[in-house]
């Protein structure tokens, strides 16, 4: 598994794109910075966790491009490449990201224990969304359109809430009182359910040919 792991890594140098996701995920970081000092303001940090959300889906979204080439499609490690890595790279991508989300939330609620009950639901949301995420990238890249029309509205819905307080309220309650390493153990269990929801939704779809649709428009000329 831990081998399986590191190819994974190695393989993200070979990706489609580095340079543009890498740019990206510099953006989205400098972002971070104003979206932490407003949820200091006003109480809710859910846009920051949002960025580190979009930010985690990059390097999957990038391990499977490598998928539309000949040499992965002819590989006997092909099955692994579609299914056990990516599913192994984004558990420890999510994990980095609920972490970070975390220490972000500890700063936002440092010295305003008014917001603490804010935090813990923003937490468990990022848990939520990111399982989510996590879900539909087991699915998309052999079903782009079927996987779309199921998760993403969910996944709007949730993230909707979390911004106008509506789902985070409701989580807020469910934490309350509860200590924040508690908090942060539920969402790491979370994340890990997510992970394994996507590898045994990518078994099941293996045999499925790469969706053009979900492909870039030069990668989709290698399908």
């Amino acid at each position: 598994m831990i081998n399986d792991w590191k190819l994974g890594m190695r393989m993200l140098r070979h990706a489609y794109g580095v340079k543009l996701n890498c740019i990206t995920a510099g953006l989205l970081l400098l972002l971070e910075v104003p979206a932490v000092i407003l949820g200091r303001v006003d109480g809710n940090g859910f846009l920051a966790c949002y960025i580190l959300l979009v930010m985690g889906m990059l390097p999957v979204q990038m391990l499977l491009s490598l998928s539309v080439s000949s040499m992965v499609q002819t590989s006997p490690m092909k099955k692994k490449l579609q299914t056990k890595i990516p599913a192994l790279v984004n558990l420890t991508v999510m994990w980095a990201v609920y972490l970070a989300g975390t220490l972000l939330s500890c700063i936002m609620i440092w010295g305003k224990p008014e917001n603490r009950g804010e935090m813990y639901g923003n937490l468990l949301l990022l848990a939520l969304s990111l399982a989510m995420v996590m879900v539909y990238m087991g699915a998309a890249y052999k079903h782009f359109i079927l996987a779309s029309v199921c998760l993403i509205p969910v996944l709007c819905t949730a993230i909707a809430g979390g911004l106008t307080g509506g789902i985070r309220g409701f989580l807020m309650g469910m934490g309350k009182g509860i200590p924040l390493w508690q908090t942060a153990l539920l969402g790491l269990a979370i994340v890990a359910a997510g992970a394994a929801a996507e590898y045994l939704l990518s078994l099941l779809f293996y045999k499925a040919p790469m969706d053009r649709m979900a492909q870039s428009g030069r990668l989709r000329r290698e399908i």
